[in-house]
């Protein structure tokens, strides 16, 4: 059973949060509510997503994805096996991944403000 507030999808908890932070002040307040930066792990991950910020009216949010050393890696150390770029900046300095609530997701500097949406995996014992 998901927290109050939160939305269950697959075996996880997710909710998107309004408020405009940084890849990293999202991180850490996904952390202070035991989560992390979402992970998205499948084409029905990338839908249901989409859907929450349809739902809310917002085009973009950060989720956990992060550029280590030239490599895409997602902050709750799910594999990256699954992807849905719609733009791939080279710039070195765009290192966090921001999804789109209608084309697929992009690469921008970690620094700027967006809502984001945090995972939590529900316990499977």
């Amino acid at each position: 059973i998901c927290p109050h507030g939160w939305v269950k999808y697959g075996s996880r908890c997710f909710r998107l949060m309004r408020s405009s932070l940084s890849w990293i002040g999202a991180e850490e307040q996904c952390a202070a509510e035991q989560a992390r930066l979402a992970s998205v792990q499948s084409l029905g991950d990338h839908k249901f997503l989409q859907s929450l910020l349809d739902m809310a009216g917002l085009s973009q949010a950060w989720i956990g994805a992060y550029n280590f050393q030239g490599t895409w890696l997602w902050v709750d150390t799910a594999r990256f096996y699954y992807s849905n770029w719609y733009s791939l900046s080279s710039v070195g300095s765009y290192q966090c991944a921001l999804m789109n609530s209608n084309v697929g997701w992009s690469n921008t500097i970690c620094e700027r403000g967006y809502p984001y949406i945090c995972s939590i995996e529900l316990n499977t014992c």
